[in-house]
């Protein structure tokens, strides 16, 4: 925050944010948390200290041990129906994070070829969040809230959508 100013770090928060929760709402369930951020600004974090001399050691060893330790951790209890985590938050989190650290810290190149990627997957992450949601989703509550949302545009009149959505 004190390198890029308040509104810049709100910035990338939100977009975190936005980005890691709709991408696991778009192939899952969704969820509520913070985690896809905290990977987000990890994986930032791991482009800014290689790019950026005012970041240098901002993540030690152990801490990149400790998140990817994490990750499998999570993954394994996913699997097992122990606990369901977030792991496409994680995932695209930490890749928006490495993009939009590279965007920010890298050569010229590489910062415009970053900032197209970050464009690019919110743009695929907003798209199947939305519109192509009943096609990539995986839940088991796909198929009922895509026939809630069939039985609502009925019953507002909308045909079209009804009928395309059943």
């Amino acid at each position: 925050e004190r390198v890029y100013g308040p509104l810049k770090c709100a910035a990338i928060y939100l977009l975190l944010a936005l980005g890691s929760m709709l991408a696991d709402f778009a192939v899952l369930e969704g969820g509520v948390g913070l985690s896809g951020v905290v990977y987000g600004l990890w994986g930032m974090l791991m482009m800014l200290e290689r790019h950026d001399p005012r970041f240098a050691d901002a993540v030690d060893q152990r801490t990149n041990q400790i998140f990817a330790v994490w990750f499998v951790f999570c993954i394994a209890l996913t699997i097992t129906h122990i606990l369901r985590v977030a792991n496409i938050a994680h995932g695209v989190g930490a890749l928006m994070g490495i993009l939009l650290g590279l965007a920010m810290a890298g050569n010229r190149a590489v910062k415009w070829k970053a900032g197209m990627s970050v464009a690019a997957l919110m743009i695929l992450i907003l798209l199947g969040s939305t519109l192509f949601w009943p096609q990539v989703n995986l839940s088991k509550f796909a198929d009922e809230e895509i026939a809630q949302a069939a039985a609502t545009a009925l019953k507002a009149g909308d045909y079209t959508r009804g009928i395309k959505l059943l």
